[in-house]
């Protein structure tokens, strides 16, 4: 038998609420901010299981990146290319969203610009990235106000096992921790009700009422006339049907590095599936599932072993083979995927009055602003 609520918790924590939000990552706080925006009397509770997200959102590298050229490269070979420069206008712009609401400054922005690097035996891959560029800048240049997006990396690259660079102008990183606090400060600010440690039940346990949605939790039943569900990988477990795939993503970082720091910068290899850049003097380094992806198509949030390896091995031979180096930090986060490592986000309206955001693809930080947008417009 589940505890019952108290007549002061029905009253108050359980009230009834115009728009319920489940998810406290970056698509349910944007979601739940322009939702004050198009409904300003409506009542909003955002509800996590976890005090903070659990997901991806605190848990990334903290790029702020629109696509590599060898990610858009491979994608132009799967889908029309205007899809594929329709979603880098997305993230670009979602960028630019969070500069606009904050100071970059107090997030941390650093807009140093990126790199693509690649080992010798990608050498064909790079020319073919090489020759793509012209036409790929053409298309960016549009919306970005810039000629040279993506350039060729003229100077003597700083690592022999990485002959080949490309830039990526305007590509810079953040703390997503940062941006985190304050988004959940303006939410505060707008009269936006966060509630961690609130599970929720699958969809199948919901009922719909003439009060709205009644939706069983370990903190009660919640009463809501419309929900937005932005559980990302999570998704699944309410919703068993979608095709949504959780992906882990491992994370270390290094103390400051005493020689210095040479990778200033965000930088992508193994086409993509490496990520590294400077949290201050420290090297961050994530990813690797490429060669681990049955392992880690899960949601744990814990490390493995293996994977760890994996990278501090990468980080020792390759970017760092003459320093000293001490690890002080390992991570993971769970993205979200379709099936085929779908990258599509994925918005629709699943029952009356109710709208699901998941399936970030990895670029939760980039869209999360405009697939909030468009899955509050599902409401109007």
């Amino acid at each position: 038998m589940r505890p019952t609520r108290s007549y002061w918790e029905r009253t108050s924590l359980n009230a009834p609420t115009d728009f319920l939000i489940v998810g406290s990552g970056f698509v349910g706080l944007c979601a739940a901010l322009e939702t004050r925006k198009t409904f300003p009397r409506a009542s909003i509770l955002v509800v996590d299981r976890a005090p903070v997200g659990f997901g991806a959102s605190t848990r990334n590298a903290g790029f702020g990146c629109f696509g590599s050229p060898s990610e858009l490269l491979d994608d132009a070979k799967r889908v029309p290319l205007s899809t594929v420069i329709d979603r880098v206008e997305r993230r670009y712009r979602g960028l630019q969203q969070w500069l606009s609401w904050f100071s970059p400054d107090a997030f941390d922005w650093f807009p140093g610009g990126g790199q693509e690097v690649f080992s010798a035996d990608k050498y064909s891959l790079f020319k073919e990235c090489e020759a793509f560029l012209p036409e790929l800048n053409r298309q960016v240049g549009s919306f970005m106000n810039h000629s040279s997006v993506y350039s060729k990396n003229e100077t003597k690259h700083r690592c022999p096992s990485l002959p080949y660079a490309l830039s990526i102008a305007i590509e810079g990183h953040l703390h997503p921790g940062k941006l985190m606090e304050l988004l959940r400060k303006k939410a505060q600010t707008e009269h936006i009700v966060l509630r961690g440690g609130v599970t929720i039940e699958p969809f199948s346990h919901w009922t719909r009422t003439e009060k709205g949605w009644e939706i069983p939790s370990q903190e009660g039943i919640l009463v809501s006339e419309r929900v937005l569900v932005a559980t990302n990988a999570f998704t699944q477990h309410l919703f068993p049907e979608l095709e949504v795939e959780p992906a882990r993503g491992q994370v270390l970082l290094t103390a400051p590095l005493p020689q210095g720091n040479p990778w200033i910068g965000s930088f992508h290899a193994d086409e993509g599936y490496l990520y590294f850049r400077n949290v201050g003097q420290g090297l961050l380094l994530g990813g690797g599932r490429n060669r681990f992806r049955e392992q880690e198509k899960n949601d744990s949030g814990c490390t493995s072993e293996e994977v760890m390896n994996y990278l501090e091995s990468f980080l020792r031979e390759h970017l760092l083979p003459h320093q000293p180096v001490e690890i002080t930090d390992r991570w993971a986060g769970t993205m979200g995927f379709g099936p085929k490592n779908e990258k599509e986000p994925l918005v629709l309206q699943k029952a009356p009055g109710v709208v699901v955001a998941c399936r970030m693809g990895g670029m939760g930080v980039a869209l999360a602003p405009s697939v909030a947008t468009e899955a509050v417009s599902l409401f109007r």
